[in-house]
């Protein structure tokens, strides 16, 4: 056996068994069918050969493969080679078709009883199912007829009331009994109460045409999608439930129902309710939540509810005759669209709750404060911002929902998280304080007017009535000064005069306008306080300084007779006293008195500190004195002023002494002294050497003064001076005291307190200014910082560039190669001089600063422009450079400043044809490098020269 090719697993076509093939191709035509089958049942006894034949491609020959060893070999072996078939006899052939033929018959009528049995089958199973279909439907029918049966004899037999009621709940009956429509008949009552809920009706049947006397029917959790009009015919109906339901649009004849009082539509596919709705005014409680509602029928406002519910509809806005029920008390509106409220929707006076949840209301109309018996108010998840000033009139409030308002300013977030009690405190104290700088407004306004008329009372010459008569100012009043004037002449006098001369003057000082309505003024006037009290007081007979009475003959008449200037004020009690008021006739009026200006509550506090501090001198004083007395009055009290009074005299009466004794050395005459004894001057006239003799004289000098008849009554005047002089002592010392006690508190208040609120504003704004003066100031430096890097590196290009400039280009003939020699150093190479071998390593392009260029148009600013934006007021900023840029190209300086890309530094040699297109656009900068860069070397080259001059 020959060797087996190396590439033996190449895929072959397999040895062809054509023997069968042949032998049926040389049968006749007519007998080709039995004939195969006979030849298919030959050929499955021929032996196959064990060997498998493939073909070699490199060879180009066939070898075989052994199918069980799987040896290969190029040539079959000789007990394999041929396999020699003898043709089958004709006796064989026609037995093996008439074999065949019996075959296919058996095996029709075997198919023929499998198909017959399969039908009778089939056939008993349908009659079995249907027979158990039957049984199933009777079943659910008797099912279905003991439950409305057993309904309808519950409704008929139970004796607690007068009238029938049927329930039949979630029983998925699917249809309306006849035994509803014969109840009355079979149990002799009227069927009143129907409840059918989630039984899967698709209509209400004939309900309304056999069951007329219904007061409640409730049809919810069905599948009914259309009310007929026969509805109507339900005169009686009190109570109509068609929750969770598939209708889509309700009849026209639900307004015919007078009687309905409750009408439940939730859970349908509604998209808008017939307007004949707005006839039923007896309804109480309409429920359309859960549909596709779009508007509710304009003349809503038409019925008496007391509930709406309409949450989760698509409602934009409720109609305006919704405000006209006066009734409601309960209206949903969650889960719409709605951006605002009815303007009128103060007019509900009985609301008590009022949810708006998930809607888009921005702002709350102020009518909403009117709702005093509102207790409830769902406002979350909507875009409101703050509530209305006069919320706080919400007494009743007792639940309130804000959260999910982003843009919620007031109240507070944590105002609104402590509750409906917290935010009408808050909006209390809101209101108190707006509407008192409104009234002090209002107050100032008129003040400003008052003074205005004081100040140009010649505009007044024309009137029918002198200004005296109408008007004073100054009057004084527990130490204020008021005006004084008619309140009617404010309106029809003062007001109109002004308003004229503001059209015709414009250097008038003060108010040019007055818009406030006359109810707010005299509001504001009687209600507002000031840290002084009420600015404003009204009397019955103020007294003006002319009268302009008229008698019924409209003459002239004097109301008062004519009084002296002391009888007049002991006769006035009222407000209008004042102390500079002349005698004369005096006009008793009613008059408005108004103070001239308003006391802050910081100079009542001071004028209160004051006044404590005055009364406690006053009381240390009034003590020092009271003390001092009854020290001089005590025993004593009164040996000591004896004493020290005689000693002051007996002082006194030997100066006098002394000094007479001094002029008689000198002129030789007699002092005349009745307070010193003859004798005694004789002994003067002696010489006293010793000083116990000068003692001695002293002391008879004493003696004789103490008996002197004189000597009494001198010591009492000078016991009235000394007590005098101690109570006064005392009252000055104990004044000081309590001035130190007072100058004590006050740095005490001080310290404790700290600053004032104007010291703290001026430290404030001191503060502000430094750190604003100090961050412009930064900000300048910063400003050249950047400017100054900006020209450095645009320096160092143009230095770059002038290097570059100092290489020559020269041809090597010998190397046919081109070579740069530099001008400076006779240096040459090869290499071809580029830019970036003369920039520092990692150089760019440095970013135009923000400061240089113009943010509208993009542009590069023009130095005067940068200087004054560099422009400092510190004397730091004197102490700069000056240097500047002149104004590049626009639209290149445009280009870097929005880019803010690198530019690439390219020889003009190197660039190609789109380079240079785009380079034509940085002219302009490169122009600007090139300035600024000579003038940072020139000053670099002027420093260098001055540090040489000074070494």
């Amino acid at each position: 056996m020959a060797a087996a090719p190396l590439h033996s697993s190449i895929a072959g076509n397999p040895i062809r068994r054509n023997t069968v093939h042949s032998i049926a191709s040389s049968q006749p035509a007519q007998a080709q069918t039995s004939r195969t089958s006979s030849a298919i049942s030959h050929a499955a006894s021929i032996p196959t050969c064990p060997f498998e034949k493939h073909f070699d491609p490199q060879t180009g020959r066939y070898y075989h493969i052994h199918k069980e060893s799987g040896e290969s070999v190029w040539d079959v072996p000789a007990s394999h080679a041929n396999i020699t078939l003898s043709a089958p006899s004709a006796d064989s052939q026609i037995a093996a078709a008439t074999e065949a033929q019996q075959y296919a018959t058996e095996q029709a009528r075997k198919r023929q009883e499998r198909i017959a049995i399969a039908q009778q089958y089939n056939l008993e199973r349908r009659t079995e199912d249907e027979k158990a279909r039957k049984q199933s439907h009777q079943a659910e029918q008797s099912r279905q007829y003991a439950l409305w049966r057993a309904a309808c004899e519950r409704g008929g037999i139970d004796t607690s009331t007068t009238d029938g009621s049927v329930r039949v709940s979630w029983q998925k009956l699917g249809y309306i009994s006849t035994q509803i429509y014969d109840f009355e008949r079979d149990f002799g009552r009227k069927l009143t109460r129907l409840c059918i809920e989630g039984n899967s009706l698709q209509s209400i049947g004939a309900i309304p045409v056999y069951c007329t006397h219904l007061v409640h029917l409730s049809l919810a959790s069905n599948n009914i999608q259309q009310l007929d009009g026969d509805i109507s015919k339900l005169h009686q109906l009190q109570r109509l439930n068609l929750l969770q339901n598939q209708l889509e649009i309700l009849p026209n004849e639900i307004g015919e129902l007078s009687e309905l009082r409750e009408l439940e539509v939730a859970g349908n596919c509604l998209v808008e309710l017939p307007p004949s709705i707005c006839l039923l005014h007896d309804l109480k409680r309409l429920n359309v939540e859960c549909n596709s509602l779009r508007e509710l029928p304009e003349h809503i406002g038409d019925m008496a509810c007391q509930e709406l519910n309409a949450n989760s509809n698509a409602l934009s806005s409720l109609p305006c005759s919704i405000v006209r029920m006066p009734n409601l008390r309960h209206l949903c509106i969650n889960d719409n669209r709605i951006d605002c409220l009815p303007l009128d929707v103060g007019n509900l006076r009985h609301l008590e709750v009022l949810h708006a949840s998930k809607n888009r209301i921005s702002e709350l109309p102020t009518s909403i404060c009117r709702l005093a018996s509102l207790q409830s108010l769902w406002l979350d998840f909507n875009k409101t911002t703050a509530l209305p000033a006069d919320f706080y009139q919400l007494r009743r409030l007792q639940e309130l929902k804000m959260e999910g308002n982003p843009d919620m300013v007031l109240p507070p977030v944590e105002k609104l998280v402590e509750g409906a009690r917290a935010v009408l405190r808050w909006s209390e104290c809101r209101y108190a304080s707006s509407k008192n700088a409104r009234q002090q407004s209002i107050v100032m306004s008129v003040q400003d007017i008052l003074r205005q008329v004081g100040q140009n009372m010649m505009l007044f010459s024309d009137y029918c009535q002198p200004l005296d008569s109408m008007f004073e100012a100054n009057v004084e009043f527990k130490g204020h000064l008021f005006y004084q004037f008619l309140p009617d002449a404010l309106w029809t006098v003062f007001i109109p005069k002004l308003k004229d001369l503001w059209s015709r003057s414009e250097h008038v000082v003060g108010i040019r306008s007055f818009t406030y309505d006359r109810r707010d003024v005299e509001q504001a006037l009687l209600e507002f306080r000031d840290a002084g009290g009420r600015v404003a007081r009204h009397d019955s007979k103020a007294r003006f300084r002319r009268c302009s009475c008229k008698n019924n003959s409209e003459g002239k008449k004097a109301c008062n007779q004519q009084r002296s200037h002391r009888d007049t004020m002991s006769r006035r009690t009222s407000i209008s006293r004042r102390s500079n008021k002349p005698g004369g006739w005096a006009c008793q009026r009613p008059a408005l008195f108004l103070r001239m200006s308003l006391v802050k509550e910081k100079d009542m506090a001071e004028k209160r500190r004051t006044n404590v501090e005055k009364a406690r001198i006053d009381a240390a004083v009034e003590s020092a004195e009271l003390g001092a007395k009854r020290h001089l009055s005590s025993d004593e009290g009164q040996q000591h002023i004896r004493k020290q009074a005689e000693e002051r005299v007996v002082a006194e009466a030997l100066s006098k002494l002394v000094a007479a004794d001094a002029n008689h050395d000198d002129d030789g005459s007699d002092a005349d002294n009745e307070d010193v004894p003859s004798t005694f001057e004789t002994s003067t006239t002696v010489s006293i050497g010793s000083t116990v003799r000068q003692e001695i004289a002293r002391r008879a000098a004493v003696v004789k003064i103490r008996l002197h008849p004189n000597f009494g009554r001198k010591v009492q005047r000078m016991e009235e001076k000394i007590r005098r002089d101690y109570i006064s002592s005392e009252v000055d010392r104990r004044r000081m005291l309590a001035e130190e006690t007072n100058r004590k508190m006050k740095t005490i208040r001080h310290n404790w307190l700290g600053m004032s609120v104007d010291e703290a504003f001026r430290e404030w704004r001191t503060a502000i200014r430094r750190a604003k003066r100090g961050k412009r100031r930064d900000m300048k430096a910063k400003m050249r910082t950047e400017r100054l890097k900006y020209e450095s590196e645009l320096a160092l290009k143009e230095y770059a560039k002038r290097q570059l400039l100092l290489w020559d280009e020269y041809w090597d003939e010998y190397n046919d190669a081109p070579y740069w020699i530099n001008r400076h150093t006779d240096e040459s190479t090869y290499e071809e001089p580029r830019l970036e071998r003369f920039l520092p390593e990692g150089w760019s392009m440095p970013d135009l600063p923000s400061h240089m260029v113009d943010r509208e148009t993009g542009n590069m600013l023009s130095r005067p422009e940068v200087r004054e934006a560099e422009m400092d007021t510190d004397e730091s900023s004197s102490e700069e450079d000056d240097s500047g840029y002149e104004s590049p190209n626009d639209a290149a300086n445009s280009m870097a400043a929005s880019r803010g890309s690198k530019v690439s530094f390219l020889l003009p040699d190197d660039r190609d044809e789109e380079g240079k297109d785009n380079a034509n656009g940085k002219v302009g900068a490169e122009a600007e490098a090139k300035a600024a860069a000579e003038r940072i070397l020139e000053r670099r080259k002027h420093i260098l020269l001055l540090k040489r001059q000074n070494r």
